[in-house]
């Protein structure tokens, strides 16, 4: 203590400076988050939906295209709330996906034993795949390498909580109607990188 009161004493200015400084960097920022306009929905070279804009009409999967779905399992918590969903968007319930595959990615009894009993309600579309090894950030390449060419491929998380009827069409169709685009992201709530564009649409708040 008695070094820091003649620290404070003699640098009194440079404590006013340094806490004017943070007070005007916060105010700023502030600011810039209260005035700034929202970001426009037209980008160029992008099209963007709008967020609650629904499609004037159901969307025709097209003949020939094969839909696949690529859930990573892991949690029984989580796919059990998921997994109507993905019924409701098999073909055979009017939707679009012809396959779930499940990527088996963990060793807990308890959810392997549930992952078996979606694969018996439903052998025809779905199918289990079990990795060598549990697949971790930089092995999730792993599982890419298992698929196979010419179907169209639906990236779905085990902790995804609900899927919007028209998702899934809309991302295919997107897919198929621009070929050069090398991935097709879903409006995914709770995303990073979407958590930002959800905030400055005023579409979610924090």
């Amino acid at each position: 203590m008695g070094f820091i009161r003649p620290f404070m004493i003699r640098h009194k200015p440079l404590q006013i400076a340094i806490v004017a400084t943070c007070f005007l960097t916060l105010a700023g920022f502030l600011l810039r988050f209260h005035t700034c306009p929202s970001l426009s929905i037209q980008l160029k070279g992008t099209e963007v939906m709008g967020l609650t804009e629904a499609p004037l009409k159901s969307l025709v999967k097209p003949e020939g295209v094969i839909v696949s779905g690529f859930v990573f399992y892991g949690r029984k918590s989580r796919v059990s709330s998921m997994r109507c969903y993905l019924e409701r968007n098999l073909v055979d319930n009017g939707g679009w996906l012809d396959e779930v595959l499940w990527i088996a990615n963990t060793q807990n009894e308890g959810d392997l034993h549930y992952l078996d009993e979606i694969i018996a309600s439903n052998p025809t579309r779905y199918k289990k795949i079990i990795p060598e090894k549990p697949l971790s950030t930089y092995t999730y390449y792993k599982a890419w390498q298992l698929l196979e060419r010419g179907k169209y491929y639906v990236k779905i998380d085990d902790d995804i909580l609900w899927i919007d009827d028209n998702a899934i069409p809309n991302l295919v169709a997107r897919k198929v109607g621009h070929p050069e685009d090398f991935v097709v992201s879903g409006n995914i709530i709770n995303n990073p990188p979407l958590g930002f564009m959800h905030f400055r649409f005023g579409a979610l708040h924090p």
